[in-house]
């Protein structure tokens, strides 16, 4: 009869204790290096998707504004962004504004927090903006700004 003590290890299974210490030591390394900059790029792709969205509001303004010949507005509130135009196409019982696409949630979408002086932009039917002004997007400490000139162009 054969005993355990006197059988030889011919095979091993598994990993020794210094091994798998190494192994999540590298692990944690790893994550320690990587996870902030993922975070890093996370936050600029939100900035800039927010950025082209702002931007894309602008242009639907101008542009509506153009060719539809009536004012357009794009207004801005607690991080919400939307397009309006007057008069409206379609007459509607306490109304006087159409909305131009959907209303753009940003700090809620994009996780962005808005700071601007600009509560609206107005584009007359000709396309050019009554004034101009600057939106500044941040999310953590990146930041993008989004500038409409006295002309209505859109700069990011």
């Amino acid at each position: 009869m054969v005993t355990m003590a006197s059988a030889p290890l011919t095979s091993r299974a598994g990993f020794t204790l210094m091994e798998v210490a190494v192994s999540m030591t590298t692990f944690a390394l790893l994550t320690a290096v990587l996870v902030p900059k993922t975070e890093g790029l996370f936050a600029r792709s939100a900035v800039k998707a927010a950025a082209g969205d702002v931007a894309g509001k602008f242009r639907v303004a101008q542009l509506s504004a153009t060719l539809g010949g009536r004012t357009t507005v794009v207004r801005m509130s607690f991080g919400r962004i939307w397009v309006e135009a007057r008069p409206r196409t379609v007459p509607a019982v306490a109304s006087t504004v159409d909305t131009l696409g959907s209303v753009t949630d940003l700090a809620m979408q994009h996780k962005v927090a808005v700071g601007s002086g600009l509560d609206s932009v107005v584009y007359s039917p000709n396309g050019f903006a009554a004034a101009g002004g600057v939106l500044r997007l941040t999310r953590g400490s990146v930041h993008d700004s989004v500038v409409v000139n006295s002309l209505g162009m859109v700069t990011k």
